[in-house]
């Protein structure tokens, strides 16, 4: 990695950045556009006298999030998730967050994940069915992505017993929390109402999922093949210590919330710059069809279905679902020769570096052809970190590229999506399409 002997440091002025909380992404095009060929952070000073600091390097990303990770703790954003969360990987800290994390990661290496594809094509399938049976002519395809991926991974944590009923009330609470967040987000206008709105969706979920942890928890075996029981079989190998049912709960929680929407998004955008990129839908078509022929995806074709997996991580590179993340710093802390004071916050954007021409050219044009064989050519490794980075990095990336290629592809056999609508990407917990109404154009 090459060194950059002094960090360029600049203080925005208050006009580049008084929109920020109402207009997110603007603000950030426009930070990056005035900025990054001559700084490497941008000081964005909040009226609380906080300095927030905007990370145009990728190199000094990577000392943010992996290298000199101990200075750093999670933005304070992450505090509202924690009366739904407690303490999973997503919110918790320290030893606990080692702890829990070398748990689990046994769970969703590769080859543990290999019991999963089957859930994931057949839940697609039953997708083009509804599409078909109900002879439409066109859809809200994050709506059905939504909806598709929050029933994959229901199955894959609790099996298929559970019944539809409880997949319905998961869902209606969740997308009342994830609502009732991210206008938090923009500014919480009646504190009394927010925290009433986020006590009842945790209620939802708990009354929804405590009991099937309780349930599965009594049995005298453990087998099966879903994220709970493996959850539940878990040891500390250092400890030889299991999970407590709060704790479980928790990772469940953490699983849900993180491993639904932003697959989701993930694919709806993948959906949409393919309509809007006729030749690499074409090409796209035609790898499915040489790979698959008539047949079904299965969990060896992953491994086939190379640009498919490409038009993946393009999309999650123009469109990141996880846009930005946030590092508090509990202690000074000098990066690239530039002292910066405990307490200062860093904001280390997908969305900003992502789509930087400091490190990829023409960045705003769809291109799979940037990653070969799965790997991004020509620039360092955090200017593209759609999964974030360093010890916190998603738990679910295998899981999520593993449903994600073989949803697209099991889709994409079978159906053509022509976008209606111009679309705007929303901001939220996750940057999401603002409605995408597609057609559907059958093709077998």
């Amino acid at each position: 990695m090459s060194q950059i002997t002094q960090a360029r440091v600049v203080t925005a002025l208050t006009g580049d950045y008084q929109d920020y909380q109402t207009n997110v992404l603007g603000t950030l095009d426009y930070l990056v556009e005035k900025y990054e060929d001559d700084y490497d952070f941008i000081n964005i000073p909040f009226p609380n006298g906080e300095n927030r600091y905007l990370i145009l390097n990728a190199e000094y990303t990577e000392e943010v999030l992996q290298t000199k990770q101990k200075s750093f703790v999670k933005g304070a954003a992450f505090n509202f998730f924690k009366p739904l969360l407690g303490e999973g990987l997503l919110t918790s800290e320290g030893e606990k967050h080692k702890r829990d994390r070398r748990i689990i990661q046994p769970s969703f290496h590769m080859r543990s994940l290999s019991g999963y594809a089957d859930t994931m094509v057949l839940n697609a399938l039953n997708l083009t069915k509804q599409w078909e049976e109900g002879d439409l002519q066109q859809t809200d395809v994050s709506k059905d992505m939504m909806k598709l991926t929050l029933n994959i991974i229901t199955e894959t944590m609790f099996g298929t017993n559970i019944d539809q009923g409880k997949i319905e009330e998961v869902d209606e609470a969740f997308t009342t929390f994830s609502k009732v967040i991210s206008s938090a987000y923009r500014g919480i206008t009646d504190m009394a109402l927010f925290k009433q709105q986020v006590a009842n969706s945790i209620q939802k979920l708990q009354s929804a999922v405590a009991p099937i942890i309780t349930e599965r928890r009594g049995l005298e075996t453990q087998e099966t093949d879903d994220l709970l029981a493996a959850l539940f079989r878990a040891k500390d190998e250092e400890s030889g210590a299991g999970m407590t049912d709060e704790e479980i709960y928790e990772h469940v929680m953490t699983f849900f919330l993180a491993g639904h929407e932003t697959t989701s998004n993930a694919l709806s955008w993948t959906w949409y710059l393919l309509s809007k990129n006729p030749h690499v839908e074409e090409k796209f078509h035609q790898e499915i069809d040489t790979v698959l022929g008539n047949r079904t995806p299965v969990l060896e074709d992953f491994g086939k279905l190379i640009y498919t997996k490409a038009i993946i991580q393009e999309s999650m590179r123009v469109f990141p679902p996880a846009y930005q993340t946030a590092r508090q710093a509990f202690e000074d802390v000098e990066i690239g020769g530039y002292n910066f004071k405990k307490g200062d916050t860093f904001l280390a954007s997908q969305y900003a570096l992502h789509r930087s021409k400091r490190y990829f050219e023409e960045p705003l044009i769809f291109n799979p052809e940037r990653f070969e064989n799965g790997t991004l050519k020509g620039a360092p490794k955090f200017a593209y970190f759609p999964f974030g980075g360093g010890s916190r990095v998603c738990i679910g990336n295998h899981f999520a590229m593993l449903e994600a290629v073989l949803v697209l592809a099991t889709l994409g056999q079978q159906y053509k999506l022509q976008t209606i609508n111009e679309v705007k990407p929303e901001p939220m917990i996750t940057l999401k399409p603002k409605t995408l109404n597609m057609k559907l154009i059958k093709r077998i």
